[in-house]
C-alpha cells in the first residue's frame, strides 16, 4: 500500500466518522429545570411556549450547542416539575370524543359528574389533576399556553 493509498483510505475513515458523530444531544429533565430556574424567570409569565422554548434553549446551548428541545418536552417537564403554573387557552373542536389522557401534559384525566334532581350521575366533562386542563362535552383544543414560572 503506498502512501496516497493509506492517506485516502484515512480520509475516508475520517469521513464515516464525522456523519456517525451525534448531530444533536437531548438535555435531561434536570438539565432544563435548572436552566429554566436559572434564567431568574421566577414570577414572569410568558405568553407563548414557542417564546420560553428559545429563552431555555439559549441558555442550555451556552453549555452545550448540540441540545435540542421541544415546546412539548419543555412543557410537560416544567409542569411536572412543579416549577410552572400554565395558563391553557383553547378553541372548540368538532370532535366528539373527549380526551381520555391529558393533551397538555399526558396525565390521566378524571370525570367531572353532576348529580341530576333524580339522584344519578352524569358525566359533563373531564378534567386533569396535574394541569388543569378540562373539556366538556365538545373537545377543547389547547392553541396557546401562558407559563408562570417560579422557584420551588
Amino acid at each position: 500500500m503506498t502512501e496516497a493509498e493509506s492517506t485516502e483510505e484515512n480520509e475516508k475513515q475520517g469521513e464515516k466518522k464525522a456523519r456517525r458523530e451525534k448531530k444533536y444531544a437531548l438535555p435531561s429533565r434536570d438539565t432544563i429545570v435548572e436552566a429554566a430556574v436559572n434564567l431568574y424567570l421566577s414570577g414572569r409569565t410568558v405568553d407563548s411556549q414557542e417564546k420560553l422554548r428559545k429563552l431555555i434553549l439559549g441558555k442550555l446551548q451556552r453549555d452545550n450547542n448540540l441540545y435540542r428541545l421541544s415546546g412539548k418536552r419543555l412543557r410537560k417537564v416544567l409542569i411536572k416539575a412543579g416549577i410552572a403554573k400554565v395558563q391553557i387557552v383553547a378553541r372548540e373542536s368538532e370532535g366528539k370524543r373527549p380526551y381520555f389522557l391529558c393533551p397538555v401534559c399526558d396525565a390521566r384525566l378524571t370525570k367531572i359528574v353532576n348529580q341530576t334532581l333524580n339522584g344519578t350521575e352524569v358525566v359533563i366533562g373531564y378534567k386533569c389533576p396535574t394541569c388543569g386542563y378540562w373539556t366538556h362535552r365538545k373537545k377543547r383544543v389547547p392553541v396557546r399556553y401562558i407559563f408562570t414560572l417560579s422557584k420551588t
